[in-house]
C-alpha cells in the first residue's frame, strides 16, 4: 500500500490484477481518450510484473499505480520529468467505477503521494480536449488550465497544480 483513504487504496499493480486490468484496458469506451494501446494477456502480464517492483519517481520513467476500491478499479500513471521538477499524471478508470467519485479521490491521493515522496514542484495533466469528464475532474481537483496544445493533430488541454506554499 502506498497511500489510502477510507474508500480507496493506491498500491502497486501486480500480476494478480491481470483479469481486472485487461477488462477495463480492453474496453474501447475507457480507452477512447487514452494514449496507451490494448495489450495481449502475455504483454499485460509482463507489464504488470515489471511495474510491480519498479521504483517510483525515477526521472523520465512512468510508474503505474493500482486504484483499489472493492478490487482493482483503475490505475494512475505518474512520470517525473528529467529535472525532477514536474510529475505528469494520467488516470484510467473502469467504466463501472466511473461517476462514483473514485477519480477525484484517486487524484487527491496521488497528489499527496507526489508531494510526500518526490521533489516535484508541479503536477501536470494533459487530456484530449473532448474528454469532458477529465476536464471536470482536473478543474474540481484544483488544477489550473494552461495554454491549449495540439498533439498529432489532436486538440489537448493541459493543467497544472503547484506544490503548496510556492508562488
Amino acid at each position: 500500500m502506498l497511500i489510502e483513504d477510507e474508500i480507496l487504496t493506491l498500491r502497486r499493480l501486480c500480476v494478480a490484477d491481470l483479469q481486472a486490468f485487461q477488462s477495463y484496458r480492453s474496453d474501447p469506451v475507457v480507452g477512447a481518450y487514452q494514449s496507451w494501446s490494448v495489450m495481449s494477456d502475455d504483454q499485460a502480464r509482463s507489464f504488470l510484473a515489471a511495474v510491480a517492483d519498479a521504483p517510483l519517481f525515477v526521472p523520465g520513467e512512468w510508474s503505474q499505480i493500482a486504484i483499489v476500491a472493492d478490487g482493482l478499479v483503475g490505475d494512475i500513471g505518474l512520470c517525473l520529468d528529467g529535472a525532477s521538477r514536474e510529475v505528469e499524471i494520467g488516470i484510467t478508470l473502469a467504466r463501472g467505477a466511473q461517476g462514483l467519485g473514485y477519480a477525484r479521490r484517486a487524484v487527491r491521493l496521488a497528489v499527496q503521494l507526489v508531494w510526500r515522496d518526490s521533489s516535484a514542484q508541479c503536477i501536470r495533466a494533459i487530456t484530449d480536449a473532448r474528454n469532458v469528464a477529465a476536464l471536470i475532474l482536473l478543474e474540481h481537483s484544483g488544477f489550473r488550465e494552461g495554454p491549449p496544445l495540439i498533439t498529432e493533430g489532436i486538440p489537448e488541454r493541459q493543467f497544472t497544480l503547484n506544490r503548496p506554499n510556492l508562488p
